[in-house]
């Protein structure tokens, strides 16, 4: 590539001088022509993308060919790129792909205390299919205090919310979902989160104008009941913490056109039992619709950290254009 340069004992230079870099973001800043500038910047961001995905491959192939290994964990910021994460499977040799659900700097909390564990024990410790809900449990007694403090809340306690919300989300409705422990890391995987029906692409456009306020063009993720996953995208890989983006399979973009990209491809979460709210939810709501995905997207809005307690949760639903809260066993509505 014209900006990389590649050595064979692992040295990467890059070509691009930060001079170079600026004068092209100037030459952006001061085109007058929106579109225009719009375009330019996503060559750019584009660009950046390709460079670092060849950077990203060479040193997985350089690491295969070090070890011959076939499994490869992966951690770092870079590892959040999900785009890259979806192509290593077919540009490496590597078999099985482990991606650490939190893995920007708050990783580095986790390593700390394996390091410590192992200094200590002379051993190391292995954990299998333990999703990261790791935030403190709010009870349902935490949730009313915080409905005391918001009287112009309608709430009701419901005999089976997975099914209720099911219905609500299966009639077109955007529901808010604040359940259990909260997400340790940026993806909001089932516990912190807005959840919509992904067969309307008008949905899409809703969520990015009027609650998350964010650019028109940022894709939302899908969430797809395990079993039925190898149905509607490429992959079979279980991907429980939204780490890869694969595509969507040709006769089911028509499906769920508010979760697909514009090319044609979706940053899936699997679900099954590990992921046991998000799984009761996704079952009610197959009964209902026949469709084993939603649209998932993290509970926050423009400016505002993804939601912890109830405080934050009701602050949130009070800001947001969002009709349906569910919180524990209640739901309320504007």
């Amino acid at each position: 590539m014209k900006y990389i340069e590649f050595s064979n004992d692992g040295l990467v230079l890059i070509k691009l001088s930060d001079k170079d870099a600026l004068k092209y973001k100037k030459n952006i800043e001061q085109e007058l022509n929106k579109s225009k500038r719009f375009q330019l910047r996503a060559d750019f961001a584009a660009s950046g993308q390709k460079i670092l995905e060849e950077i990203y491959f060479y040193y997985i192939n350089l690491l295969y060919n070090l070890t011959g290994l076939e499994n490869l964990c992966i951690s770092g910021g870079v590892a959040l790129n999900s785009l890259a994460n979806g192509k290593i499977k077919n540009k490496s040799k590597f078999k099985n792909i482990y991606f650490f659900p939190a893995c920007g700097d708050d990783s580095i909390a986790v390593g700390a205390a394996y390091l410590a564990y192992y200094n200590d024990h002379k051993k190391r410790v292995i954990i299998k299919d333990q999703m990261p809900f790791f935030g403190k449990n709010y009870s349902n007694n935490d949730i009313l205090k915080s409905f005391k403090k918001n009287s112009n809340i309608k709430y009701y306690k419901s005999k089976n919310k997975y099914k209720d919300s099911a219905n609500l989300l299966n009639n077109g409705e955007i529901i808010a979902w604040f359940q259990g422990k909260s997400e340790f890391g940026p993806r909001a995987l089932g516990h912190r989160s807005i959840f919509a029906n992904p067969k309307s692409y008008k949905i899409k456009k809703y969520l990015n104008k009027k609650i998350k306020q964010r650019e028109m063009f940022r894709p939302f993720a899908p969430a797809v009941l395990y079993k039925y996953q190898k149905e509607y995208f490429s992959s079979s890989d279980y991907l429980p913490y939204m780490s890869q983006v694969v595509y969507v399979k040709n006769d089911k973009i028509s499906e769920i056109p508010a979760v697909t990209h514009i090319d044609n491809t979706a940053r899936v979460q699997s679900i099954d039992e590990r992921n046991e709210e998000l799984n009761k939810l996704l079952i009610e709501f197959y009964n209902i619709s026949k469709l084993p995905v939603l649209l998932n997207t993290s509970f926050n809005i423009k400016g505002m950290p993804i939601v912890e307690n109830p405080d934050d949760a009701l602050d949130c639903f009070n800001k947001s254009a969002i009709k349906y809260l569910v919180i524990g066993d209640f739901i309320c509505k504007k």
